[in-house]
């Protein structure tokens, strides 16, 4: 999955090393072709970091080692947990992405979406779902 409208999910840990204190994000957000146009805390431990990609473009020319010109085209990775439910015939998909201490509270979208038909199958029979026959 790719970032939406250039807000990057950052884990606290994943900010401290990009942005080792506030002078270093103020120097990404300077100037006038900012990089970062805005962050703020989610949850206490995750941060939404928004990124010009206009900007970004140059940037990446003139810094091309700089670990945030990659922000906006590296993936997240989740964990996947799908779900039937047998009396609602209903697919549930829970995505979740890195490792959530005891305390954390999940960042939730809600996004809905059958899963027949999204993959191929090799017998035709078995595409359609028992709701649609």
């Amino acid at each position: 999955m790719k970032p939406v409208d250039d807000d990057v999910l950052l884990t606290e840990v994943q900010f401290k090393e990009l942005f080792r204190d506030q002078s270093a994000i103020e120097r990404y957000m300077s100037g006038p072709h900012p990089l970062v146009l805005g962050h703020r805390v989610i949850r206490d431990n995750r941060f939404l970091v928004k990124i010009s990609p206009d900007n970004l473009t140059a940037f990446k020319k003139e810094y091309p080692h700089d670990p945030i010109v990659d922000l906006l085209t590296t993936p997240y990775w989740f964990r996947v947990h799908v779900y039937y439910d047998i009396v609602t015939s209903e697919d549930f998909v829970v995505l979740t992405h890195g490792k959530p201490g005891i305390s954390d509270l999940p960042v939730v979208r809600i996004h809905s979406e059958s899963l027949f038909n999204r993959f191929p199958l090799r017998t035709v029979g078995n595409r359609t779902s028992s709701r649609s026959r």
